[in-house]
């Protein structure tokens, strides 16, 4: 997150993906989890898109 925001912070397009199965990065940025339309598992196995 730190990492992610640093390079935001500097004007760099930044895309923070969460690989973690517990979901630490959406935890630490305080993002209610009925709010997360799809996971990188549903990106890597079920093929769907990335963005909406």
């Amino acid at each position: 997150i730190n990492l992610a925001a640093c390079l935001a912070r500097l004007g760099h397009k930044t895309l923070l993906i969460d690989m973690d199965p517990q979901g630490h990065c959406g935890v630490g940025l305080a993002v209610p989890e009925e709010q997360i339309e799809r996971t990188i598992y549903d990106v890597l196995i079920e093929e769907r898109e990335i963005g909406p």
